[in-house]
């Protein structure tokens, strides 16, 4: 059984004295033979703060490895209804996780994040591109998510509220696409959210209006107690709360 353990001190602090006996602590219940592989379904947009969860987590306990498979939620809820070996599922809205819930039987699900959305543009924004009122223009080519992904499910509602009619040149089966879009210079502009901008050169972001504004929620919910219940516990903890924070999201 996995050893969930605060390693946030060594995260913070480096405080290698301490980091040594929280990986022995780990490597007690270490078994021989391979790691047991965890799978964690994560949405697109919670890559860079699964990358650092898987990290922490694996150096605290070695003998798990934690595999992590990033997609649209509702392509990673129609995987798990369709008998994926998953332990752990985050969506980005709780419209997917609800279908996992009720296919499967489970418990209700902790909301762990939230999220913005902002327009994506090309870096100095030369179409000048102020907000999302633009996005009906005709001379613009406007990638979205698809509707059935929670990103374009968000975005949707969000030019509904704003009253622009766009019509999208693509629909993409999740956010880190639409963003790819408009950094390859295919399309002029899209709506993702804002953790998907940060850091980067190659896009640039439009922020959208606080009357016209969706807030994403991101529920977790381990489908195998034992073995994907100790990630949800260190996501949800505060070594994953700060990588949360590190990369952009709200944490509730």
């Amino acid at each position: 059984m996995p050893v969930v353990v605060d390693v946030l001190r060594c995260r913070l602090a480096a405080t290698i004295p301490l980091c040594a006996v929280l990986l022995t602590m780990g490597s007690a219940c270490s078994g021989s033979g391979a790691p047991e592989r965890v799978n964690v379904f994560a949405a697109a947009s919670l890559g860079a703060v699964m990358a650092e969860v898987e990290q922490l987590y694996e150096a605290a306990n070695p003998e798990v490895d934690v595999v992590v498979n990033l997609a649209g939620s509702s392509t990673l809820a129609a995987q798990i209804l369709a008998g994926a070996d998953a332990a752990v599922f985050a969506s980005a809205n709780t419209a997917q996780m609800d279908l996992v819930r009720d296919g499967l039987g489970l418990g209700p699900a902790t909301v762990f994040a939230t999220n913005e959305l902002v327009i994506v543009v090309a870096p100095g924004n030369p179409l000048e591109i102020t907000g999302p009122d633009d996005l009906s223009r005709s001379d613009l080519v406007v990638a979205l998510a698809a509707p059935e992904v929670p990103a374009g499910a968000y975005a949707m509602e969000m030019l509904r509220r704003a009253g622009a009619d766009v019509a999208p040149a693509t629909l993409e089966l999740d956010v880190r696409a639409v963003v790819t879009r408009v950094a390859l210079g295919e399309s002029d502009a899209g709506v993702a959210y804002r953790t998907d901008v940060i850091g980067r050169s190659d896009v640039a972001s439009v922020s959208v209006p606080d009357d016209y504004q969706v807030v994403a929620d991101y529920p977790v919910l381990a489908i195998d107690p034992e073995t994907g219940g100790p990630v949800v516990e260190m996501l949800t903890s505060a070594v994953g709360r700060a990588a949360l924070n590190d990369a952009g999201f709200g944490v509730p």
